[in-house]
């Protein structure tokens, strides 16, 4: 019956067989103390090995032989868990928490100035377009011109400089990996290798780059120097995106022009809410200002109406009728009605207060000067300015948001429009390098073998290089005019120049690397001596 498998199979079940012999293996096991490990101590560890092995058989062959064994020898080093950090923490986790509490939309809607405690928005406070990506709508502070100043220095130096130079130490290694990937395939030219890997994303290697895009000897290569061409752009200009996104500005508040010809702006802290009159009766008002609160005119209606359904009116000719049935069958054009007054024998009790009020007790309020009944006012909540009354919408479309002049200070912020975008282009370059570095580690020989480029081993690269394409020794390399040794080594327009090749890393892929050894001084250094050839 054993005969009838097939290789295929046998692997299969031993592949089951070795998953589930994890947990005895695991249990057996004890450290050089004598102590024994964690698995032993777990004991849901068998059981979750018997489990994973009745998942295994039922996965597709495939799964089973190739995926599998790949995922069991796939052990994360440090150098990749620290990589998937600055993933997440660079790019991933600001691009959620962007995407979460903002969401993409909002980033680019019309964008509201700061301006204060005022009527609302004011329309000049509003910035549509293309002009809200510099404008500053998040700011913060109260602040003098040297705080101001002192903040927006420090963001430059510290964040704008320190995450480019962060950018640069992340990209110097993904540029140098993707090189040595390159010149597995195909030499690489000297002047690219020279500026990536002794100076990494600079201007002169942009340059370089760009004089390679129109020299690559294929679309993968092309497209590589593409992408670095772009991303070296993103890192020169990140302290200026930084820079560009955050600033400081006059500290603005609002202001109202009470005629049309804006020769008179009076702040919106000098206007007091309150309530303003506007018809007494059949009296059309000025919008004089109500000096008693809107509380002590609301409980003197309210009296009002109590009064009026309990009393009586006496009238001229000595009768008695109710106010309402006076009210109704009298013409009137003032409260309380000249020909009517209430007697002073009366009394009524009001339910909002349960006190006992005489009829005749006063329910005036005073105005300029000038009593009127609280029940015949016609109000409205509103602004006071001078002791005239303003409502809300007046007001708004007469306010502008304009510098605090009475009290000049600075706010400190960012334009949200420009940091979000920034966030988002964060986001993809860095899925972007982790991807090009990715390629490196698992396709590239010298990369797996535990090369890792430096500017002092790219310094012997490109010396070495220099040597094998002038035939020149280090003395006569010295001693060269740099003009012509650069024309010949960077090449011109017509004739192409030197090339680094992977057969100088030859050494590297055959022997591997020397193993480290400590110069404390000078004098500990290898000493090049004839005799020892």
């Amino acid at each position: 019956m054993n005969g009838d498998k097939t290789d295929y199979t046998l692997a299969s079940e031993s592949l089951i067989l070795s998953s589930t012999s994890l947990a005895n293996e695991a249990m057996q096991s004890q450290d050089e103390s004598g102590e024994k490990t964690w698995s032993r101590r777990s004991p849901w560890l068998q059981s979750m090995a018997h489990r994973t092995a009745r998942v295994l058989r039922a996965t597709p062959p495939y799964i089973r032989t190739h995926v599998v064994p790949l995922l069991r020898n796939a052990k994360p080093t440090k150098k990749q868990c620290v990589a998937l950090l600055l993933l997440v923490l660079l790019s991933i986790f600001p691009f959620s928490i962007l995407y979460d509490r903002v969401g993409f939309a909002a980033i680019f809607r019309d964008k509201t100035l700061s301006c204060g405690d005022g009527f609302g928005n004011p329309e000049n406070a509003t910035v549509s377009g293309i002009e809200g990506l510099f404008t500053l709508d998040l700011t913060f502070g109260k602040l003098t011109f040297s705080q101001a100043k002192l903040i927006d220095v420090a963001w430059d130096l510290f964040i704008g400089r320190g995450a480019q130079m962060l950018a640069w130490y992340i990209s110097y290694i993904v540029f140098s990996d993707a090189l040595l990937r390159l010149i597995e395939r195909h030499p690489a030219s000297f002047r690219t290798f020279a500026y990536i890997t002794l100076e990494g994303p600079s201007l002169g290697s942009t340059w370089a780059l760009v004089l390679d895009l129109f020299r690559s000897r294929s679309k993968q290569t092309w497209s590589l120097f593409a992408y670095l061409l772009v991303s070296s752009l993103y890192i020169l200009a990140i302290p200026t995106i930084l820079g560009a996104m955050t600033g400081y500005v006059n500290t603005s508040i609002a202001w109202v022009s009470l005629n049309d010809t804006l020769q008179q702006i009076i702040p919106v802290s000098d206007f007091e809410e309150t309530l303003y009159v506007y018809k007494v009766g059949n009296v059309t008002m000025n919008n004089p200002c109500i000096k008693q609160n809107s509380t002590e005119l609301y409980n003197l209606r309210v009296l009002a109406s109590h009064r009026n359904s309990e009393c009586y009116c006496t009238m001229s000719n000595g009768s008695d009728v109710s106010y309402y049935t006076w009210q109704y069958h009298t013409p009137y054009e003032a409260f309380p009605p000249p020909n009517c007054t209430f007697p002073d024998t009366q009394i009524f009790t009001s339910d909002w207060d349960t006190d006992v009020h005489n009829c005749s007790e006063n329910l005036d309020i005073t105005i300029d000067g000038q009593p009127y009944a609280a029940e015949a006012l016609y109000s409205e909540r509103g602004y006071c300015y001078q002791g005239k009354g303003y409502n809300h919408s007046y007001l708004v479309n007469r306010t502008s948001c304009l510098p605090d002049i009475a009290h000049p200070s600075f706010e400190w912020g960012f334009s949200t429009m420009l940091s979000g975008v920034f966030i988002i282009v964060q986001f993809f370059w860095g899925l972007s390098m982790y991807a090009v570095w990715q390629d490196a580690q698992f396709n590239s020989k010298l990369v797996k073998s535990g090369y890792s480029m430096s500017q002092l081993r790219a310094a012997f690269a490109v010396t070495t290089a220099a040597k094998a394409k002038t035939d020149l020794e280090d003395s006569e390399l010295l001693r060269e005019d740099v003009k012509g040794l650069a024309r010949g080594l960077f090449g011109t327009m017509k004739e192409r120049g030197a090339e680094v090749e992977c057969e100088i890393y030859e050494g590297v892929l055959k022997e591997g690397l020397i193993e480290r050894r400590q110069y404390r001084s000078m004098e500990d250094l290898p000493r090049y001596s004839p005799a020892t050839e």
